[in-house]
């Protein structure tokens, strides 16, 4: 029902919601992990690389690729983890990996995580848990 054709508010609500999602000390836990939220700031990044290929074409797909990437560099990796230790600890034992993968690429969208990091933060995420693969 939301329409913003402003690519200024759109760019504005992206980083409104990266924050939200990202926040050390996140004000609603529901937040970071939802996956309505996931799919909010998933659209809104969309629609802003899509305008902003069609106006920079090949210099802004890269530039969007490269933002994308969510690995140990980027800034939102440690709270993601402290957010998925924290929150998922309760569960994530039962998880299948294919629930497990669900769950971090919701925490971490409107980034996406290739397969080497997902293997990465599972590890990070487990760790910080306490627990070890056997335990699972």
């Amino acid at each position: 029902m939301l329409i913003l054709e402003d690519k200024h508010a759109v760019r504005a609500l992206l980083r409104a919601l990266v924050s939200a999602k990202f926040s050390a000390d996140p004000h609603d836990r529901d937040v970071p992990a939802s996956p309505l939220v996931a799919n909010v700031a998933r659209e809104a990044a969309a629609a802003l690389e899509q305008s902003e290929i069609e106006e920079e074409g090949d210099v802004a797909a890269e530039r969007w690729r490269v933002w994308r990437e969510f690995g140990p560099a980027r800034p939102e990796w440690r709270s993601a983890i402290k957010f998925a230790a924290e929150a998922f600890s309760d569960h994530w034992g039962s998880w299948t990996s294919d629930q497990h993968k669900v769950v971090v690429e919701d925490l971490v969208a409107p980034f996406e995580l290739a397969a080497a990091s997902f293997e990465q933060f599972v590890q990070e995420v487990e760790a910080a848990m306490g627990v070890t693969a056997r335990e699972l």
